[in-house]
């Protein structure tokens, strides 16, 4: 049975839910009995006063946020019991403070008595720069849930999606298709979560095997010229060069194409990683 839930985490519960409270009086019908002290703790920054007043709230009301309303319902799955509950945050300020905010709220929740919970802030995963968040962020989520599917192993987990940026959602989506984890998301519209079961699918890994040495070296931060992929792959045909660019992510430095590895490609080789933990020549 699954005890492990990973969450991606947006900032909707402070962006969407509790900055609107106080300013926003199209919600004047929807406000929760308390919404003046949930207002009042969140704009002092008073996290301590926010969680003790959300935990006031039923887990399910649409204050509490996309977060909490999905592990809560995600819990009641007959085949979920719930251990280790894991948040993975944006490396913004509102990011970690959401993180903070989660991590109380489900350490003093009377009904969950968790073993783990703890939020992760993910380097670079943030809306200051698309080009870090798109070369590091995203490839910097693939390598932590890898590590995490590594510590708990794939068959204890699953992936609550909801929250966080759209990339991260689809990418969420792709490493549950990937490491065989069943992903779960919820819009603000369904009255029920939905999921992403494992589908019946494998990677190819003979292309991990015929260029082990490139992918490897380009997970290191490393680029290569284009010139030089060229000439690496000069003797084989553009099927094995396809092949091998749909793990990379094309950059363009004073004006020379480059190659790096993408997002898919940190995915491919923890995947395999998992699949062949033995396999440590490839680390």
């Amino acid at each position: 049975m699954r005890n492990t839930l990973v969450c991606t985490v947006g900032t909707s519960l402070f962006e969407g839910n509790l900055k609107r409270l106080g300013a926003d009086p199209q919600l004047s019908e929807e406000r929760p009995e308390n919404w003046r002290q949930l207002y009042e703790s969140f704009a002092a920054g008073q996290w301590n006063e926010l969680v003790k007043n959300l935990l006031l709230l039923d887990p399910g009301s649409r204050t509490c946020g996309a977060e909490i309303n999905t592990v809560h319902e995600i819990r009641k799955k007959k085949w979920l019991d719930l251990e280790n509950l894991i948040f993975l945050v944006s490396d913004t300020e509102d990011g970690r403070n959401t993180g903070l905010v989660l991590e109380k709220y489900f350490t003093g929740s009377r009904e969950m008595k968790l073993k783990t919970v703890k939020y992760e802030v993910i380097e670079q995963l943030q809306d200051r720069s698309p080009k870090d968040f798109k070369k590091y962020g995203l490839r910097n989520l693939v390598r932590r849930i890898g590590d995490i599917a590594g510590q708990y192993r794939p068959e204890n987990i699953a992936i609550d999606a909801t929250g966080g940026y759209k990339a991260q959602i689809a990418l969420a989506v792709m490493i549950g298709q990937a490491l065989n984890i069943p992903v779960y998301y919820k819009h603000e519209r369904f009255s029920d979560i939905i999921d992403f079961p494992p589908m019946p699918v494998s990677l190819d890994y003979s292309i991990l095997a015929n260029n082990s040495s490139l992918l490897t070296y380009l997970e290191k931060g490393e680029q290569v010229s284009e010139e030089d992929f060229e000439e690496l792959f000069k003797m084989s045909d553009d099927k094995e060069k396809d092949r091998v660019k749909i793990f990379m992510r094309s950059v363009v430095i004073d004006g020379s194409c480059y190659y790096d590895l993408s997002p898919m490609g940190q995915l491919y080789l923890y995947s395999f990683r998992l699949k062949y933990p033995l396999k440590a020549f490839l680390r």
